[in-house]
């Protein structure tokens, strides 16, 4: 890779450099040495931050080595703040992820099916809220409120037998199918077959499954957690709970299921707000915009 980077640089001599760091900490440190490289070019530099800054001193350091004199495009306003309180100075640009919207006629929806349906898609992760979002259907269940609930993701630390015997313990087994890991057409059937999308996420940058949630019109219940506020309006599109709070949770999912007419309206109000703001045509339109001034200056 770094002598790909190398030939681009002398032989293609690009007018802007485009780079997106990695999230992991230790493709992190490769990211470090490319940006100090890139920074000898005579180029423009764009580098991409997809993770909420970890603050310290040797961070500061990398960053503002990595940094100075370019700009950082970071996912939302909520980051960007963090980044101008963290190092000063900076140059920093919001630009939000998008989406190729689906049409109107692959996600219409006018009631809730009987009973209504639960969304969790992610990993299962704690960090993702698989067992808050667990916790919250055994509450239900205890409070007598018919619904169902499909599981979709990898089961990455929780694995299917441990959540089998998790729904078997929380008298769940009837009311939750669990379909893996899902992707294409069969993705796009599980949000069809749903009718309220949950990610109580406990460590978050700027998910996209919530975008696609509010694609298929769905009421989307999340966290005040990195992106998040940045995507979904507080009782207009979803709600925005505390994290790790499985009885706000609860209480949040029964009145959705009790207020059909009102959960309906707020997933339509959240597909309205994707194609206004989180399309991919409007991501691709920010990006060119950008780089047109960065070439003006």
């Amino acid at each position: 890779m770094f002598f790909l980077l190398l030939k681009e640089r002398f032989v293609f001599r690009p007018d802007i450099v485009f780079y997106t760091f990695s999230p992991n900490k230790w493709a992190f440190l490769r990211d470090f040495i490319f940006s100090v490289f890139l920074k000898l070019s005579s180029s423009k530099k764009v580098f991409v931050i997809r993770e909420q800054i970890k603050e310290g001193k040797i961070k500061k350091f990398f960053f503002q080595l990595s940094f100075s004199g370019s700009t950082v495009i970071v996912l939302s306003e909520n980051y960007k703040s963090k980044f101008e309180a963290f190092l000063k100075g900076l140059k920093i640009e919001v630009i939000k992820d998008g989406l190729i919207p689906l049409s109107e006629e692959e996600i219409k929806r006018s009631h809730f099916k009987n009973p209504p349906v639960l969304l969790f898609l992610s990993n299962l992760v704690r960090d993702k809220g698989i067992y808050v979002f667990l916790e919250a259907l055994k509450i239900l269940k205890e409070r007598n409120v018919d619904f169902k609930s499909i599981i979709a993701g990898a089961p990455v630390e929780l694995k299917e037998e441990d959540l089998r015997k998790l729904l078997i313990e929380y008298g769940l087994s009837n009311n939750v199918e669990y379909r893996g890991y899902v992707k294409g057409k069969e993705k796009i059937d599980t949000y069809l077959d749903s009718d309220i999308f949950i990610l109580p996420t406990l460590k978050e940058t700027f998910p996209g499954v919530i975008l696609e949630a509010m694609e298929f019109a769905l009421p989307v219940i999340s966290t005040k957690e990195g992106g998040i506020p940045d995507i979904i309006v507080e009782g207009e599109t979803g709600f925005i709970i505390e994290k790790d709070n499985v009885h706000q949770l609860a209480e949040r999912i029964e009145f959705l299921i009790k207020n059909e007419r009102f959960a309906i309206k707020m997933g339509g109000e959240g597909r309205k707000r994707f194609l206004n703001n989180f399309t991919f045509d409007k991501m691709e339109r920010r990006y060119l915009e950008l780089f047109k001034r960065i070439l003006d200056e």
